[in-house]
């Protein structure tokens, strides 16, 4: 099937099998001259012993003879900068894939980048495929930071070169919204997907949008970082803070850390090192806290015992679309989290003084009696959060609360220990406890994660649960349709974010 001179090529893979369905995976990349032919002649040669079951490999020549590109995106000839067009080629392949692979297939953008000579590192079998089928979800890209969000580069600096993208997007905190680097893209052909990509695209076929866009000093990354925080998606953690790893070294030195590197995310992703962004504290734990570990013997423990999540799997696109439906029916926010001994409840009710997001905090110790449930959140009219109990009662299917779990990391169970340790109380010796605080928050865990399936939405923090709620709950309703012909139909020339 031809995509202007470009074409999707089909080439044999044994694809794999998602409820009973055979699941295509299309590798995506471009390449401009001779310094990116090596990747793009590796990726058509060995796509097919990754996993992928086609291809949509172009350069200059098929972009520029696109139709679309020919009718709406040929000012990016002129205002193009640093990147080829911009960079909005990716959003042009991403949509092109996209219309062609079937819905719930995987569409995998790799950039063919020439600072990794992938030919020299053995190829894995299916380690693309394997990769994706373990995320089970989508990854709009990734960060390598182990602590916070905050270590991730913010999008302020793109800002700052171009304060017309900003404008364009004065619902965007950018000191806080982090910058997602777009190397490896993963998205699943779904409706939500199929309407950033578009969203995307569109953004390139307004004049004045990519103009600001060009300017920017990461371009598509910060257009793509912008509409992805507005839709409160992020990105992966490939949960290391090394700039480089064995095998996957950068010719031109430490300058691109791994997570620029195609095979290096995807054997992450494939051995499940991965996380949402700043979840990967275990490997940042306080110099101390990490003595400790090796003092006892468990300095591998934090590590090898901890869990992993991923805010693009389906429960949270289940929550996601609970608190819409909320705000549409004009309802208050009320949400339930449940957590374990130890977890830092209380903590953070006194840190926030009982308010946060503009929410009331609510301690689920403080109430008694058989009503003692997420039924009591029916009582309050304004949004409200009750922090508490993990265990799962009678009431936790209220169509008007939301569910989560909060499950903090090893490293933060262990310095809520050594705090509790200096403490009073006549809770002390339970709560000081790591083994009885370890075992309730493996119990927790249990509830999250049953036979290798995630039935309900955890995060790592109070903070980060919450905040998600608070975002998903208050955020921008979904970009309205294109158009109400098959879901093929390409924005209109000129139409606006």
């Amino acid at each position: 099937m031809r995509l202007g001179l470009g074409r999707l090529l089909l080439i044999w893979a044994a694809p794999g099998l998602v409820a009973g369905k055979a699941v295509n995976l299309t590798l995506v990349s471009f390449g401009d001259g001779p310094r990116y032919a090596g990747t793009l002649a590796y990726f058509r040669e060995n796509a097919a012993a990754l996993g992928f079951t086609s291809t949509l490999l172009w350069n200059r020549t098929h972009v520029e003879r696109d139709p679309f590109f020919r009718a709406n995106l040929t000012h990016l000839v002129e205002l193009e900068a640093h990147r080829p067009y911009c960079a909005g080629f990716k959003a042009l392949m991403l949509w092109r894939a996209l219309q062609h692979a079937g819905e719930g297939d995987s569409v995998v953008w790799a950039d063919a980048t020439r600072h990794f000579d992938y030919a020299a590192h053995p190829v894995s079998p299916m380690v693309a495929r394997r990769a994706v089928e373990r995320l089970n979800g989508d990854a709009l890209g990734f960060v390598t930071r182990c602590r916070t969000p905050r270590d991730a580069p913010s999008l302020a600096h793109a800002l700052e070169a171009s304060p017309a993208l900003g404008a364009l997007f004065p619902d965007i905190n950018a000191n806080r919204a982090p910058e997602i680097n777009t190397a490896t893209v993963i998205l699943r052909n779904t409706r939500d997907n199929r309407a950033l990509v578009a969203a995307f695209l569109a953004s390139f076929a307004d004049i004045a949008t990519a103009r600001a866009v060009c300017r920017a000093s990461a371009q598509d990354q910060a257009l793509w970082s912008l509409l992805a925080a507005r839709r409160g998606r992020g990105p992966l953690n490939v949960c290391s803070c090394a700039r480089a790893l064995a095998g996957f070294e950068a010719r031109n030195g430490k300058a691109d850390k791994y997570h620029k590197n195609f095979l290096a995310v995807v054997e992450r992703l494939a051995t499940g090192k991965y996380a949402a962004a700043g979840s990967c504290v275990e490997e940042a734990a306080p110099r101390r806290l990490r003595a400790t570990a090796e003092r006892d013997g468990n300095a591998t423990s934090t590590r090898d015992d901890d869990y992993t999540f991923n805010v693009s799997a389906p429960v949270y696109t289940t929550l996601t679309g609970r608190l819409r439906r909320l705000k549409r029916d004009r309802k208050p926010l009320r949400v339930k989290v449940n957590s374990h001994t130890g977890a830092g409840k209380t903590h953070f009710i006194h840190k926030h003084n009982a308010s946060f997001r503009g929410c009331t905090l609510l301690d689920f110790d403080d109430f008694d009696g058989a009503n003692r449930s997420s039924a009591l959140l029916l009582a309050f009219d304004t949004c409200t959060v009750l922090l508490g109990s993990a265990h799962l009662d009678k009431h936790a299917a209220l169509e008007d609360v939301a569910y989560i779990f909060v499950v903090p990391p090893l490293a933060g169970v262990r310095h809520n220990v050594a705090k509790r340790e200096s403490g009073v109380g006549k809770h002390k010796a339970r709560w000081s406890n790591e083994t009885y605080i370890r075992k309730k928050r493996e119990e927790t865990l249990g509830k999250v994660f049953k036979n290798g399936r995630q039935r309900f939405p955890v995060f790592d923090s109070f903070e980060g649960g919450v905040r998600f709620c608070a975002d998903a709950y208050n955020g921008t309703p979904p970009p309205r349709r294109l158009s109400r012909r098959r879901r093929t139909t390409l924005p209109r020339p000129g139409w606006r974010v």
